[in-house]
């Protein structure tokens, strides 16, 4: 139970901090180049994309598994 928890507070956590970072660009008024923008992006999906499939594993690994007795 407290790995399930445990996961689904680091996919909450990976939320919030995504958020973050696309309001605090916004309130800058940054000027980012095309390339700056694509790398941020590409980059910045990749890291969601292993952490949620990370946190996934974790959680479908803490769930008792149902054998059919």
């Amino acid at each position: 139970m407290v790995l399930i928890l445990m996961g689904i507070i680091v996919l909450i956590g990976v939320g919030l901090i995504t958020r973050w970072l696309v309001v605090s660009a916004r309130a800058d008024k940054r000027v980012m180049s095309p390339t700056m923008k694509t790398l941020t992006v590409v980059f910045g999906g990749m890291a969601v994309m292993v952490v949620t499939t990370v946190a996934g594993v974790w959680i479908a690994l803490a769930l008792p598994l149902d054998h059919g007795n």
